[in-house]
């Protein structure tokens, strides 16, 4: 699959992960706003191909994801239901992608992992193959969605 198809793939997949999980409805942005990098995830996977799935969150967002998918109040919320709603998403979103990339294949996941928002970052700007999807969640709150492939 060529990289076209890959950005389609992975496009299908935030959109379904975060419409159908989170009840978050995403506007693209073209540009990446850097100001909004609250929280970072990742989830790396290897098969054919082998990559790196990762998302930067608005402290916003997070807490729309926990009020939507746990129906909990996020003011009320400790640091670790966070790290686990993060983690989670980045678990459904990387199979989700990989579903779209090669349904065919066989896939294997790592354990997700919160990351620094830094961390992700100077990855990505260090890697010219890397796809990068910004997104406005209903004016209130910032999504960036990153795949990085490795191999295949």
């Amino acid at each position: 699959m060529d990289r076209e198809g890959m950005e389609r793939a992975f496009v299908t997949a935030v959109h379904e992960v975060f419409e159908k999980m989170y009840f978050a409805f995403l506007e693209r942005r073209e540009t990446t706003d850097k100001t909004r990098h609250d929280y970072g995830a990742s989830i790396s996977f290897s098969g054919p191909r082998s990559g790196e799935v990762a998302a930067l969150f608005s402290r916003g967002l997070v807490d729309l994801m926990i009020d939507n998918s746990l129906g909990l109040d996020p003011t009320a919320t400790v640091e670790q239901v966070r790290e686990d709603c993060l983690k989670e998403c980045l678990n459904i979103l990387g199979g989700a992608f990989l579903q779209h990339l090669d349904p065919e294949r066989y896939y294997r996941l790592s354990l997700p992992a919160r990351r620094a928002p830094e961390e992700i970052e100077g990855q990505t700007a260090a890697d010219e193959t890397a796809i990068t999807l910004a997104y406005d969640v209903e004016g209130r709150a910032y999504l960036e969605a990153i795949v990085r492939i490795k191999s295949g």
